[in-house]
C-alpha cells in the first residue's frame, strides 16, 4: 500500500539479546510524522463526512416535500420532526 511505502526507511531493527528478540523502531521527522497522520486518518474520515452529508441532504429533502404537502407545518418543523425520526428511532 502506499501508506507505508515511507515505513522502511524510517525503521530501524535492534537486536535484544537479553530477551532473545527483535524491536523494531520507526522514527519519522516531523514532516513525514504529519503525512502519516494524514494517511491514516483520511480514510477513516472521508467516508464519515461522505455519509454525514448524504443524511443531511435526504433529511433536507423529505422535510421540503412534507412541507409542500402538509402546510400546516413549516419547512424547520418538519426537519426537527424528521431528525429526530432518524436519530431516536434506532
Amino acid at each position: 500500500c502506499v501508506s507505508f511505502l515511507h515505513d522502511p526507511i524510517h525503521r530501524y531493527l535492534i537486536d535484544d539479546d537479553e530477551e532473545q528478540r527483535t524491536w523494531r523502531i520507526v522514527h519519522f521527522t516531523p514532516n513525514i510524522g504529519i503525512c502519516n497522520s494524514f494517511i491514516n486518518i483520511f480514510p477513516l474520515i472521508v467516508p464519515f463526512g461522505l455519509k454525514l452529508i448524504s443524511v443531511m441532504s435526504i433529511i433536507g429533502s423529505i422535510a421540503k416535500r412534507r412541507a409542500s404537502v402538509k402546510k400546516q407545518n413549516s419547512y424547520m418543523e418538519h426537519i426537527k420532526k424528521q431528525f429526530r425520526k432518524q436519530t431516536f428511532d434506532y
